[in-house]
């Protein structure tokens, strides 16, 4: 028998297109024309800040009742459980909330650097705006500290995902990913998020979102 890969890392990908997809687009840059944006590090790419100039403590989506793009988060977060055999009927602020959401800005020599997004259960990204060339989110393996390993030290431990407007991906909150520098005179702006998922012994705070 061929080698088997198992135990995959579940990325969900999903592209707006059409009216949804116009929408979307619409509302995002109107609140992406409202917000402030800091930068700690030049080769960082930049963060919007909260009302209190902090990083990650705020819900821009939910705050601004970006309500085209929450809709197109919940229709993915369906499909991507059932693509998983999850049987679980969502509802958006009582099976699970969107818990903080931030705009970042990538210009020429920035990225993002290697990080994961602590005790959330899903995080996510919607492209607002990329040529497809303005540095790639990288996807590093939960294997790569085993590169000790003959076999492990063989296999390729990151995988840079395609880049297109209206493109919404989905993962695990643990894990490790970057992305490469945007080599390419065109900003790309993106729309990241976390997610907090009830389940039993642990039921989610509606009011935690925003």
């Amino acid at each position: 028998m061929p080698t088997q890969a198992v135990f995959p890392i579940p990325i969900y990908y999903e592209q707006s297109i059409d009216e949804e997809y116009e929408n979307i687009q619409s509302e995002l840059y109107k609140i992406f024309n409202l917000v402030t944006f800091t930068n700690n590090n030049d080769n960082n790419h930049d963060l919007s800040l909260d009302r209190d100039d902090k990083l990650f403590s705020d819900n821009q989506i939910v705050k601004y009742k970006c309500n085209n793009l929450i809709n197109f988060i919940h229709h993915s977060m369906v499909d991507y459980f059932k693509s998983l055999n999850i049987s679980d009927n969502l509802e958006i602020n009582h099976d699970y909330i969107i818990k903080n959401s931030w705009f970042t800005k990538t210009n020429k020599g920035q990225k993002a650097p290697l990080h994961y997004h602590g005790d959330a259960d899903i995080s996510g990204v919607y492209y607002l705006q990329t040529n497809g060339n303005d540095g790639n989110l990288n996807y590093h393996s939960p294997h790569r500290g085993l590169e000790s390993s003959f076999i492990y030290s063989k296999i390729e431990h990151s995988l840079p995902m395609l880049l297109n407007q209206g493109l919404l991906a989905l993962w695990p909150g643990n894990v490790w990913h970057d992305t490469l520098v945007n080599l390419t005179d065109h900003e790309r702006i993106s729309v990241s998020f976390n997610i907090q998922v009830s389940r039993k012994g642990f039921k989610v705070d509606p009011d935690q979102s925003y």
